[in-house]
C-alpha cells in the first residue's frame, strides 16, 4: 500500500501535476453533474414534457 500510495503522490506532484488534478477535478464535475441529473431526473423530465406539450399546444393554437 505504501508503495502505491507513495507512487500517486509522485504523479500527483510530477511535472503533469496540474494536467493530472484539471483532469480529476473535471472527471469529479462530471460525476457530481451526472449525479445531480440521476436524483432530479424525474422531476425534471415532467417538467420538460410538461412545457413540450405547452409549447407544442401553443404553436397549433397559433396556426
Amino acid at each position: 500500500m505504501g508503495r502505491a500510495k507513495g507512487w500517486i503522490v509522485g504523479v500527483v506532484f510530477g511535472y503533469d501535476s496540474i494536467l493530472f488534478m484539471l483532469l480529476l477535478v473535471s472527471v469529479l464535475l462530471m460525476l457530481l453533474l451526472l449525479l445531480l441529473l440521476l436524483l432530479r431526473l424525474p422531476q425534471n423530465a415532467a417538467v420538460l414534457v410538461l412545457q413540450l406539450r405547452s409549447n407544442l399546444a401553443q404553436t397549433r393554437h397559433r396556426r
